[in-house]
């Protein structure tokens, strides 16, 4: 009797192990997902931010007029075309701009550093 109760029961707990084990491997492959996604995120955020500082940098070369708004528009268009080639994905205007006046005063601040 015993072991025909058994026999029915059996079944039923293989199928909610294989349930949980599928629950489990789920649950690690969604957190592993999120987890790379957001490492290369951050990685285009920090190749981003190099590039903006090579962009300043050019800008500062390159434009020979005391105009910043001159220098930020060419700063602006070398960046989005950089992370266009570079395969960054979509960089919002904002984004760039954002960035590059992080660049700016990374720049000044080093500047200012080397001449003390």
């Amino acid at each position: 009797m015993i072991s025909t109760a058994l026999e029915q029961f059996m079944p039923h707990v293989l199928e909610f192990c294989v349930v949980l084990v599928t629950c489990f491997v789920a649950f690690i492959l969604r957190t592993v997902h999120q987890k790379l996604n957001a490492e290369r995120k951050n990685n285009e955020f920090s190749l981003l931010s190099q590039y903006a500082e090579i962009a300043v940098k050019a800008a500062q070369q390159s434009v020979t007029s005391k105009d910043g708004a001159e220098k930020m528009k060419y700063a602006s268009k070398f960046l989005s075309e950089s992370a266009a080639n570079h395969g960054l994905g979509f960089v919002s205007e904002s984004m760039i701009n954002t960035v590059l006046e992080a660049a700016v005063f990374a720049v000044k601040n080093d500047m200012s550093k080397r001449k003390i």
